[in-house]
């Protein structure tokens, strides 16, 4: 079993080998579970519909819970991760290409570079999951390509890979700009926690 450092070092690898770009890592603490963690899946509940009618059926959205268990698991209407164990995430970015996003505002071509990065993020989970996995640890990814645990938007300031812009309303990259997908895992594999950046918006 390799440290923190190590294994932040190493999962910092494998996300790049598979096709993400910048890495970074959190702690998730109490803090985090309270304010971050939502508490239903955005599943097919991501409706207007349900602002004045929360929570949406369990059907409709899964709600996230912290229970005494060795894994966590998918039950019928929960997502069940474990409370007796340290969880950490790592958030990476997908960047998209900007030549497709200057072709027009809402042009199809756009539309496809913007969707291009759900494409690969699919990719991506499923290989960095298999690759913890056979660490002897657990990857807790989305269960839906648009949605995980948590706003991969704040982990991606958070972890230190993007900070908040003025421009799209989402977040822009030292490495890469704007024109990025950022997404959010989970894991048990301890990590060395990175810190939020201040590159000058």
């Amino acid at each position: 079993q390799g440290t923190p450092e190590e294994n932040s070092r190493m999962l910092r690898s494998a996300v790049i080998f598979y096709g993400g770009g910048q890495v970074g890592f959190g702690v998730i603490d109490q803090k985090i579970k309270d304010k971050l963690v939502f508490t239903n899946h955005k599943g097919a509940a991501n409706s207007i519909g349900f602002v004045e009618n929360f929570p949406p059926p369990p059907a409709l959205g899964k709600s996230y819970l912290f229970e005494d268990v060795e894994q966590g698991y998918e039950g019928a209407t929960t997502f069940v991760l474990p409370s007796n164990k340290q969880l950490y995430e790592f958030c990476f970015t997908v960047p998209m290409s900007k030549d497709m996003f200057r072709t027009a505002n809402e042009s199809q071509i756009m539309y496809s570079a913007n969707l291009s990065r759900y494409r690969l993020f699919g990719n991506i989970q499923n290989c960095i999951q298999e690759f913890i996995r056979s660490l002897g640890y657990t990857c807790y990814g989305y269960a839906l390509p648009f949605s995980g645990m948590m706003p991969a938007i704040a982990s991606a300031q958070l972890t230190g890979i993007t900070e908040g812009n003025r421009n799209n309303g989402i977040c822009t990259s030292p490495e890469y700009g704007p024109i990025l997908g950022v997404f959010s895992l989970v894991t048990d594999m301890p990590l060395e926690p990175t810190n939020p950046i201040d590159f000058g918006l």
